[in-house]
């Protein structure tokens, strides 16, 4: 991976980039601040390929069966035209899906994207006791939220671009100082 700081040349930096943003996010709030700050982090090691860090490489291997959508493959005349004969998955030898552009079969595409998922969650965990043992927690607002959804299969797509609930549907959660959001649902934007 290699990374621009501060304008500079690119540099390469080693290990996982969920691990490394997770460090210079927990380096950035540990600094003496004196002025009320923001911190826009962007992880990306749920994008494809979908590298999950090393220590979590074949977690959820054997969790059960991966539910095959039933649009997978074409075709699909209730759809969109573009959408009739589109797939990016053909079935293998044994009759599993096999994603062409990744080239790894349906359950192991899913598997490793919830493996990458781990590191996600281990870092917001991080932040959290990082804002907590800062003394910063109580007068932080935090937003936690995604840039897309994902189609595992659904509509014959791995990808994000389509305007299917599958595509697009994404986490948005919102931490408020305080006791005032806690154990809150908002049922509406």
């Amino acid at each position: 991976q290699k990374l621009r700081f501060d304008g500079g040349f690119f540099t390469r930096v080693s290990g996982h980039s969920t691990d490394n943003y997770t460090r210079f996010a927990t380096d950035f709030i540990k600094r003496d601040h004196e002025q009320p700050w923001m911190l826009w982090l962007c992880y990306d090691a749920v994008h494809a390929p979908f590298t999950p860090a090393d220590r979590h490489e074949g977690a959820y291997a054997d969790v059960g069966p991966v539910e095959v959508p039933e649009d997978i493959y074409p075709p699909r005349p209730t759809k969109p035209k573009y959408m009739h004969d589109y797939s990016m998955f053909k079935p293998n030898a044994d009759g599993v899906p096999i994603d062409e552009r990744q080239g790894l079969t349906l359950p192991k595409l899913v598997q490793k994207y919830h493996s990458g998922v781990l590191s996600l969650d281990e870092g917001v965990k991080d932040l959290l006791d990082t804002l907590k043992g800062t003394g910063q927690l109580d007068n932080t607002i935090i937003v936690f939220t995604s840039d897309q959804g994902i189609a595992m299969g659904h509509h014959g797509m791995e990808i994000k671009v389509a305007p299917y609930d599958d595509n697009i549907r994404v986490p948005f959660i919102v931490r408020l100082p305080g006791d005032q959001s806690k154990g809150r649902v908002v049922d509406s934007p």
